[in-house]
């Protein structure tokens, strides 16, 4: 018996996204750069520190992200090292946070719509620089979106349960999850939501008096960087004009939101139609919690995060951008304006995701010579931005690094290929 045309085709489409996605985890495991540096130097000497020596560290960073490291650092006993593992702890969190988003979203959503989803989030995002890193924004982001997912379209009030250690983890995102709860409340009348938030503040307040001694020592007391030239630097805490971090945010080259995450332009209005209110709902409490964070770091003297490649804080937007981009692939326009659109945010989309696993902040040493005093070249000048530089300052690319690239451009490709299609058809 013969197959229609049709379902040969979804067959067919459904096997080589699996494919796709199956070799980009081995991909990603075997040939992305791991490394333990910055902050996420100092988490993972806190873990060690609890581990070998038994004593709390008093970091100024949660650790409950990191905690759930732990069993990664005695599997290491068994083989290879506590580091080998402990490396790839936010790519083994990303990949259990992606099987179980899509066990969820599968049942709400067409399936070649969750397959481009998880397609683009692992090559067209920020994930895959971030995932290099024992930093606690994957922790974080992954906890939420999972979170939200559970909220949202689970029948069990499971999803809160990440939602408040993700959000403990960045005490800094609360007002997030206070929008959230907000907004859930609001909607159905079941004010215990608040509970929730109340549940967080609470973990959040004592992990600071168990680890820092006071429910008030949040470990950024005078917390400042170094002073520079700009005229705002230099001073602690919320010190920032809040404007200018907005616009910084959102708009610098080197750091800006819709640089790294351009997805978030794409409006799923024309897709509402045919999408699980459900499913709109949470991709707009993800948006929500988004807007918490922008609201809380505009104003924090570190908006940009550091010496860090890209938009660090808000790596939540890189689900939604996703996300978004996805029913633009899946449900390709016949019009050219919208097709030539779609093209070129996966084009740029594709970039940021290949610019974080291989270039990152590759030649850009002179943003934290000297204390860091020419550091602001990095945030808005677009030669030493991280997207751009590459362009400007060429690096020789290793074997593993073309394998990447390599596997980034395979799924270009194969999401591109309708599109263009449809374009050149005109």
């Amino acid at each position: 018996m013969k197959l229609p045309e049709k379902i040969k085709f979804v067959l067919t489409a459904r096997t080589i996204e699996f494919t796709l996605i199956i070799i980009g985890f081995f991909v990603f495991w075997f040939c992305s750069k791991f490394e333990i540096s910055g902050d996420g130097e100092i988490r993972f000497n806190a873990i060690i520190q609890l581990i070998e020596n038994q004593e709390i560290s008093d970091i100024k960073y949660s650790i409950i992200g990191s905690i759930f490291s732990l069993p990664l650092y005695f599997l290491g006993w068994l083989y290879k090292s506590p580091e080998y593992f402990l490396m790839r702890y936010n790519l083994i969190l990303f990949i259990v946070a992606i099987i179980i988003a899509y066990k969820i979203l599968i049942d709400h959503l067409d399936g070649g719509i969750v397959r481009k989803f998880v397609l683009l989030v692992m090559t067209a995002s920020m994930f895959p620089h971030h995932v290099r890193h024992y930093y606690g924004e994957v922790f974080t982001s992954l906890s939420v979106f999972v979170g939200v997912l559970g909220v949202t379209l689970s029948n069990t009030g499971l999803g809160w349960l990440p939602l408040i250690l993700g959000t403990a983890n960045t005490p800094a995102s609360i007002l997030g999850l206070a929008l959230i709860v907000i907004k859930r409340a609001g909607k159905s009348h079941r004010w215990r939501y608040f509970l929730y938030f109340n549940l967080t503040v609470l973990i959040i307040v004592l992990e600071s008096w168990i680890r820092r001694g006071s429910i008030f020592a949040s470990g950024y007391e005078n917390d400042r960087g170094f002073e520079t030239i700009l005229p705002f630097s230099g001073k602690p805490g919320f010190s920032y004009p809040f404007f200018l971090g907005l616009i910084s945010i959102f708009f610098s080259f080197g750091k800006g939101i819709i640089f790294y995450a351009p997805g978030l332009l794409l409006s799923l209005k024309p897709y509402l139609s045919v999408i699980n209110p459900n499913v709109v709902t949470s991709h707009r409490l993800i948006l929500w919690y988004l807007a918490g964070l922008v609201i809380v770091y505009s104003s924090w003297w570190s908006w940009y995060g550091g010496f860090f490649w890209g938009s660090r804080f808000f790596l939540v937007a890189s689900i939604t951008a996703s996300f978004s981009l996805a029913f633009y692939c899946h449900y390709r326009s016949k019009k050219i304006i919208p097709s030539l659109i779609t093209l070129m945010m996966l084009i740029w989309s594709t970039w940021v995701g290949i610019n974080g696993a291989i270039f990152g902040q590759y030649g850009l040493d002179i943003c934290f010579r000297n204390n860091y005093e020419l550091e602001f070249l990095c945030w808005y000048v677009p030669e030493f931005s991280p997207l751009f530089h590459p362009f400007i300052k060429n690096k020789i690319l290793a074997d593993n690094e073309l394998i990447i690239i390599g596997y980034n451009f395979l799924v270009f490709i194969y999401l591109s290929t309708p599109i263009l299609y449809l374009i050149f058809k005109k």
